[in-house]
């Protein structure tokens, strides 16, 4: 068993904070997300003093005062902390010169991508983690969680600002909404519009700006998910517009895992080239093999968005890199230039975004089938940029069940519904392919996996099909077509 001068941060002045998804009910502890999911088996039943000991920790006390109080707790705190219920962490030191402020889309993603590094930094600098999409409904019991906004956004504001501390350093947020929210309250978007991406970077300008930061890291939003690109392109646009006041701040974009491991290196270094148009940004290799214990401890606090032992792995594979001499590394470029937004047309790999434009051009209908969320904001654009397109959807009953077909709304759009799976996915798309009556789009964000893509492979008819990762993704990548037509048509009316 761990002694206490075993554990990482054991000091006398350490505070011993709690899990904040652990709870106690009478005398069980038990994984708890507030009235929405309780586990059924307690992680542990105490006596009469240990609950006492317990409660005392909500209020975060020094191990000191702690032991003061309870001379006997030094073998059971031992026992929770290896059982991940409680961390040690020293408080913030004076203020350092050094300021690193740290961009992530959502509370966790710093950790899951740079908290190695940032803990080799632990205490040798300020560290600010700051959160664009905030609040949210979204957790691992999604299905239970889904109308308890202020109950899910508190969790995770606590387990940003625990895993913040044991950094050494505060959680900062943007008072932004995560995607499933501002589909149903907010804007209804998935990748923001110009000027919704303006606003943006105007409140991150706000927000950063006054933190005075000497560094700051941005994620590089590898994968298809719309928070990390807003995220990332919101930070871009930002430092495009303040160019001057971020002149003296060291810029660096970080990989976000697992999406690279998820994805692959190709996208990876396709959005670091388009990222990085003038100028050879400097890589950065961090070996992370001294903390690689920690970080996993670190990532095992936001239990309310994934269960650690569905997370983990991918996260230890993503830290594998057989080509760096270290077993763990973390990944992320020193900008010596400002970057540029990326290109959604050539983010559009699968297929070419100029013939689909020009195929909707002369489309009077189309299908369209969505394996993936749906989202309501994409698909009346898509009708509307070229009404009077009557548009076939087919996707997943689950789109259907969570509501979110009901706010599709149009005489041009008719809903049809498959059972949830892959297999269901491609027998609707085989089936549109053959009838021949309409072209086709196909949405599936599982078309970057290997398998999937071969399996689809046979789906290669131009004048038939256009295949892509993301819906939003080919909806901005047809805006940037309308763009530069509405550019050379008043080109050619000078």
């Amino acid at each position: 068993m761990a002694r206490l001068e075993d554990i990482p941060c054991y000091h006398p002045h350490s505070q011993v904070a709690l899990n904040p998804n652990f709870a106690l009910y009478g005398n069980d502890v038990v994984f708890n997300l507030g009235g929405a999911h309780r586990s059924s088996t307690p992680t542990l039943t105490l006596n009469a003093s240990e609950v006492g000991l317990f409660q005392r920790l909500a209020a975060q006390p020094s191990l000191a005062s702690l032991l003061q109080e309870f001379p006997q707790a030094t073998d059971l705190l031992c026992q929770w902390w290896q059982r991940e219920l409680v961390f040690f962490y020293l408080p913030i030191p004076a203020e350092q010169q050094e300021h690193i402020v740290v961009l992530e889309p959502h509370v966790d993603d710093a950790a899951l991508s740079v908290g190695g590094s940032l803990l080799k930094l632990q205490h040798a600098k300020k560290i600010t983690i700051l959160t664009n999409a905030f609040h949210s409904n979204y957790t691992c019991y999604h299905e239970k969680t889904t109308d308890d906004t202020e109950l899910v956004t508190q969790r995770r504001a606590a387990e940003g600002a625990l895993a913040a501390a044991i950094l050494g350093g505060r959680h900062e947020h943007l008072d932004q909404l995560d995607k499933p929210l501002r589909w149903t309250k907010g804007n209804g978007q998935d990748l923001l519009h110009p000027q919704q991406l303006r606003e943006l970077a105007q409140v991150m300008a706000q927000k950063i700006l006054a933190l005075e930061p000497t560094e700051l890291w941005i994620p590089l939003a590898s994968g298809s998910h719309s928070d990390h690109h807003n995220t990332r392109n919101a930070a871009i646009l930002m430092l495009q517009l303040y160019a001057d006041d971020f002149a003296n701040c060291r810029v660096s974009i970080y990989e976000d895992q697992p999406y690279v491991y998820d994805f692959g290196p190709a996208m990876r270094d396709f959005l670091l080239a388009q990222v990085c148009q003038t100028t050879r940004p400097i890589q950065v290799i961090e070996n992370i093999d001294s903390v690689m214990a920690k970080k996993q401890r670190l990532v095992s606090i936001f239990s309310s968005q994934f269960k650690p032992s569905f997370m983990l792995p991918s996260i230890i594979a993503a830290a594998k890199d057989h080509a760096a001499n270290a077993e763990f590394i973390e990944r992320r470029w020193l900008l010596t230039s400002t970057p540029q937004l990326p290109s959604y047309q050539q983010f559009e790999s699968l297929s070419d975004a100029t013939k689909l434009f020009h195929q909707l051009k002369q489309s009077q209908e189309v299908n369209l089938v969505i394996h993936d969320y749906l989202v309501a904001e994409d698909v009346h654009r898509l009708q509307s940029t070229f009404s009077p397109l009557k548009i076939n959807i087919y996707t997943r009953e689950r789109e259907r069940d969570r509501g979110r077909a009901q706010a599709v709304h149009s005489d041009n759009i008719k809903l049809h519904f498959y059972d949830n799976s892959l297999d269901d996915c491609f027998a609707v798309t085989e089936q549109l392919i053959n009838e021949r009556q309409h072209f086709t789009i196909l949405a599936c964000y599982q078309l970057a996996q290997r398998e999937c893509e071969q399996r689809f492979a046979i789906f290669n008819q131009p004048e038939q099909i256009y295949k892509t990762l993301w819906m939003s993704s080919m909806i901005a990548a047809l805006d940037e077509q309308l763009a530069k037509c509405r550019a050379d048509m008043s080109l050619a009316m000078v």
